[in-house]
């Protein structure tokens, strides 16, 4: 959009203004829009120049009533789909948030509005995986191949985590009666106190460490059970299996989510490279939102989606609650850095495994590092049959400062390790470092540390006045995944459209989709 367009902006009221282009800001942009066409006012006193502007012709309805901001130079947040060579060309492979499961309505329920499509995750076949004694052990049921007394630790461990999650309402995690209890306490403490073995301590340290970023010494107990039951069950965050949060991938990749939703609203209310500087609501009658590079825009409501810690960097009048900045300050943003390899051909299936590898790292093999680079990795073949792994770092926050070529000569080695000659045989290597992603600074989530539920909770999700806040963070059910984003954008989106006018939401998808969480559908994509 020209200069001259974005300014012929400025004097245009919107019903909605939503700062953050990734999953939730893009589902909140899509709910408005598509409800708040439905009921376009036709006495709207605005001119068919700033209507057309506005998505007369390239979005939906008469006229688009919302406008989406984002501070990055493309749509997807912690989404990110890029080309990486394979065989005969290049194929798109997601390096960022991914995968989805069966019991996701709220990613589920877009996708089919959307026309998009998953398939499964490939799970076939024996597994590998090595703790701190270095030794590479191969098996193929659910469980790690543990010794027996390991095996009863990991599974008295899990079942006590479940039972504890099950006391922590998904909605509000204060209500547990334990919550004060279980809020002081890290994970890493309550894993010492209550396991025995450590080679069944390792292994969930690995599976903690992939899902937060981060490790179980700056996690809160109650958050960790709060994710678990928000989830269904501990389990559930790590399988790839039936029910699991690894269940399937999206065809075309995740950020695609974000990008066709842009086109059904128009692309001309959307303003890339737009970072929001100031939200304003000392006016009664509309909220002034500003950009950095000058642009301002009137609103009779905003939806901030971007991660809390990056919400720290725009200036409110009046000021954000003590309490929003408290909490900001206990939800630091955790780190992950993905690889995607590229091959001729899967071989691992042709010899009877599935590609998944866990580990620890194995020991030091490079100045700076405490542990070799592989963690987990995963079969990444595409649905058109481009043979690749997908994996993470270990101790990513130290080999985020080595070299690509580096990182990628060391993951190779390892893979060898695992695979045998084939696994150095690759055609490409693509890596991401989460912590230089502008507008994001990490990934995949903002955990809580110890104290940031009991004492500052409300401030997640409360709105200031007409600013509304979205983010997987502040989902109630599979906060931290794509679902979770989904449905608190859709729940952003509800709360507006029930300040305008309750009859806006009869249609009680949310409550519909909500009701729906957790219980596993019979068939693949039925929501």
């Amino acid at each position: 959009m020209s200069l001259e367009e974005k300014s012929a902006f400025s004097n245009v009221v919107y019903e909605v203004v939503v700062v953050g282009g990734g999953v939730a800001g893009t589902s909140a942009a899509y709910r408005l829009n598509k409800v708040l066409s439905k009921n376009d006012d036709p006495g709207d006193e605005r001119s068919a120049d700033q209507l057309e502007l506005q998505g007369g012709s390239g979005g939906v309805g008469n006229g688009c009533k919302v406008l989406l901001m984002e501070a990055k130079e493309r749509l997807g947040g912690r989404t990110l789909t890029e080309k990486v060579n394979v065989e005969g060309g290049q194929e798109l492979f997601d390096l960022g948030g991914q995968w989805i499961g069966r019991t996701q309505h709220h990613i589920l329920w877009l996708m089919k509005e959307l026309g998009l499509e998953y398939y499964e995750q490939y799970t076939a076949g024996s597994k590998f995986l090595r703790l701190s004694d270095g030794k590479i052990r191969k098996y193929s049921s659910s469980l790690p191949k543990l010794s027996f007394v390991g095996l009863l630790d990991l599974g008295s461990v899990m079942m006590q985590i479940n039972r504890m999650a099950k006391k922590v309402p998904p909605d509000d995690p204060r209500k547990c009666k334990q919550a004060e209890e279980w809020d002081s306490i890290t994970v890493s403490t309550f894993l010492k106190k209550n396991m025995w073995t450590k080679e069944a301590h390792e292994s969930l340290e690995i599976a903690i460490s992939i899902i937060f970023g981060t490790t179980p010494k700056e996690l809160s107990l109650l958050y960790f059970l709060h994710i678990a039951s928000a989830a269904g069950g501990c389990e559930a965050l790590v399988e790839t299996a039936k029910g699991g949060a690894q269940e399937f991938r999206i065809r075309g990749g995740a950020q695609q989510i974000s990008e066709v939703i842009a086109e059904k609203i128009g692309s001309v209310n959307v303003w890339l490279g737009e970072p929001v500087k100031l939200i304003d609501q000392s006016n009664e009658e509309f909220v002034t939102v500003v950009t950095e590079s000058g642009k301002e825009v009137k609103t009779k409501y905003v939806i901030v989606s971007a991660p809390i810690h990056c919400v720290e960097n725009i200036v409110f009048k009046p000021s954000l609650p003590m309490d929003r900045h408290f909490l900001a300050q206990r939800m630091p943003v955790g780190h992950l850095l993905k690889f995607i390899v590229t091959y001729k051909k899967a071989f691992w299936r042709e010899a009877g495994l599935s590609g998944e590898i866990v580990s620890l790292g194995g020991g030091p093999v490079i100045d700076g590092c405490d542990t070799g680079p592989i963690q987990v990795v995963y079969d990444a073949v595409t649905d058109n049959g481009a043979p690749a792994l997908v994996g993470f770092f270990a101790s990513s926050r130290q080999w985020r400062k080595i070299e690509v070529s580096v990182r990628r000569k060391e993951v190779v080695k390892r893979l060898v390790e695992f695979f045998g000659p084939q696994g150095g045989d690759i055609i490409d290597y693509a890596d991401k470092d989460w912590s230089e992603e502008p507008y994001n600074g990490g990934c995949p989530i903002n955990i809580m540390t110890t104290g940031a539920i009991t004492l500052f909770h409300d401030a997640l999700r409360k709105p200031f006045d007409r600013v509304h806040w979205a983010g997987t963070e502040t989902a109630t059910v599979w906060f931290g995944y794509l679902s979770g984003a989904v449905q608190t954008g859709l729940r952003a989106a509800d709360e507006i459209l029930n300040r305008i006018d309750p009859s806006l939401t009869q249609d009680g998808l949310l409550k519909s989709l909500d009701n729906k969480s957790l219980v596993p559908t019979d068939t693949i994509g039925q929501v």
